[in-house]
């Protein structure tokens, strides 16, 4: 990311006063850093957002969100990924997706396909929940075209020689 913890990366940033947000330097996600979140409770008062870098295809239904999430110390923190309807009123944030940090060691990848956000919307939120009141991280955060065929799931190389490998995986529930 090329940024000195606690910094944001351009174009990204806090929105509001409540909360924490920041880089933190960490190792156990893509070094050098990853991105730092907490709120405390539930209350408006306490919750985390952080903007995401502006893009104009927001409206398209084409891409996809990918990101890492890892808890801190605590399983269960829950991060949502949306945008706001009024630019920098927090009180207009859209859930378009919800997600739980289910590990404390190894990060999670999450994706939201075929976003569609409402005219004038240029940004992507990340939220806070504040319930549990764990912290977590993010990191690997990708807007992208989406694919036109589901990826499959659990890739697996088994039998591996110099010239050959026995692959298999679990295939889309909805086929191609």
């Amino acid at each position: 990311d090329g940024v000195t913890a606690p910094d944001f990366p351009s174009c990204w940033g806090k929105i509001g006063t409540t909360g924490a947000a920041y880089t933190q330097a960490l190792t156990t996600m893509t070094a050098p850093n990853a991105l730092y979140m907490y709120s405390s409770s539930t209350a408006a008062t306490n919750l985390t957002y952080v903007s995401m870098p502006t893009v104009s295809t927001l409206q398209s239904g084409l891409y996809k969100l990918r990101f890492k999430l890892r808890a801190n110390s605590s399983t269960g923190g829950i991060v949502q990924v949306g945008y706001l309807a009024t630019s920098g009123d927090v009180t207009s944030f859209v859930s378009l997706g919800s997600y739980t940090a289910t590990s404390t060691t190894v990060p999670v990848e999450y994706s939201i396909s075929n976003i569609v956000a409402p005219a004038g919307v240029t940004n992507l939120v990340f939220k806070h929940t504040g319930s549990p009141a764990y912290s977590l991280f993010i990191d690997d955060v990708f807007y992208e075209l989406a694919p036109t065929c589901v990826e499959p799931t659990s890739v697996v190389a088994s039998s591996i020689t110099t010239n050959s490998a026995a692959l298999s995986w679990t295939a889309p529930i909805v086929a191609p």
